[in-house]
């Protein structure tokens, strides 16, 4: 049977959480993973969560962070949009390589909600995924109509969250 495309999208916390929850299946089948996340830098505090630091200590799995020096990107940080590029050209090419049994682009769906990539790039990267490599996108808190290429779309939508009363992102929680 083929690989499938899986993206996690909307307003709600939990999209990065799922694609971990992928991840660690496929790591305790011996599944060979990568794992690239957009839009976050690995020298900011907020960038290193307590999943990334168990990821890092399991075998089959690669992990590259690509991001500019905050999180908040506006359409004239260069090096955002250098970042994102790099990070995309790091994907595509790990991607093809067939290398992995499951790729997970984290954030990358942001990077197309703040016009960082195009949903041609997105369609392109869909297209280049080989037959047996599980391809996760996430992030944005929109639909685009490249989702349609998808095999599964999961919304996660926010209903509450302590953040809206001013709670701050928690470690081991949040990150």
């Amino acid at each position: 049977m083929d690989s499938l495309i899986h993206i996690y999208y909307g307003s709600g916390k939990g999209k990065t959480t799922a694609s971990i929850g992928l991840i660690i299946r496929q790591l305790s089948r011996d599944k060979k993973v990568l794992l690239v996340q957009f839009l976050k830098n690995p020298q900011d505090q907020f960038s290193q969560y307590g999943e990334i630091n168990f990821l890092e200590k399991q075998k089959n799995i690669e992990i590259k962070q690509f991001g500019a020096k905050t999180w908040v990107v506006d359409s004239n940080d260069k090096k955002a949009d250098l970042e994102v590029v790099k990070a995309f050209n790091f994907l595509k090419e790990k991607l093809i390589s067939k290398e992995f049994d499951l790729v997970v682009a984290d954030e990358i769906l942001y990077a197309l909600e703040l016009d960082l990539l195009s949903e041609q790039n997105i369609c392109d990267l869909i297209g280049a995924k080989p037959k047996n490599t599980e391809l996760v996108l996430t992030g944005a808190r929109k639909f685009f109509d490249c989702f349609n290429l998808a095999d599964y779309v999961t919304e996660i939508k926010k209903v509450k969250h302590p953040f809206d009363k001013g709670i701050l992102a928690r470690e081991g929680i949040e990150y």
